[in-house]
């Protein structure tokens, strides 16, 4: 919506965040990218769409070969993987944020494989490795193999316990979490006027608890 308010194409755009926020009654994406030198925020409601204001200045970027470019939180993981040796399906990711440092944009990567913690900061403007470092892993094991399934398995358990679609499921949050030895996922979504908590056991896909609260139009 923000895109095609601007008239850009996502392939020209750099996106710097998409967040959701509850702002005096209104829920709302706010939206914030860079296209040919210009630095656009949006506020877009989540009910309808509706652009609820917009504003564009010069933007500060950084420029890579000539042109505007960050790469994308999965090309990160990629680059990270591919300096460690890991095949993406090995690995368990516990973290990939994107942050900026001492003037420098980077994604803050974690994950595991085979017993072991990788950690890397990856630049966000030219995806070099900026420092990376390895430790022994303490895991849970599943039927006598490391695994953690992954975020999107966690909502899909929780939706199919709550017997909802994803289609009709609000999403507000899939956060990855490690509480009193356990590493879980909390889910949050709405559906109708019912707000869905529940936490997910992230070694074995278990429910450890969930709530339902009704909610206010």
């Amino acid at each position: 919506i923000a895109l095609k308010h601007a008239g850009i194409k996502r392939s020209d755009a750099v996106f710097e965040k998409t967040d959701r926020d509850f702002d005096d009654g209104t829920e709302k994406f706010e939206i914030k990218f860079i296209c040919g030198g210009v630095e656009y925020e949006y506020d877009i409601s989540a009910a309808d769409g509706s652009v609820i204001k917009y504003s564009t200045e010069t933007a500060a970027v950084q420029t890579v070969r000539g042109s505007v470019k960050n790469i994308t939180a999965e090309e990160a993981e990629n680059i990270a993987l591919k300096h460690a040796g890991i095949k993406r399906s090995d690995a368990v990711f516990e973290k990939t944020n994107r942050d900026f440092d001492d003037g420098t944009e980077k994604f803050e990567i974690k994950f595991i494989c085979g017993g072991v913690e990788y950690e890397y900061d990856i630049s966000a403007a030219d995806g070099s490795v900026i420092k990376y470092s390895t430790e022994t892993a303490a895991v849970q094991t599943v039927r006598g193999s490391v695994k953690n399934i992954t975020a999107e398995e966690a909502e899909n358990i929780a939706l199919k316990h709550a017997g909802i679609k994803r289609s009709d499921a609000v999403f507000e949050k899939t956060d990855r979490d490690f509480d009193d030895g356990t590493k879980k996922f909390e889910v949050k979504f709405i559906y109708g006027n019912q707000e869905y908590e529940y936490e997910i056991s992230a070694a074995s896909g278990d429910i450890i608890k969930f709530e339902i609260d009704e909610i206010d139009d």
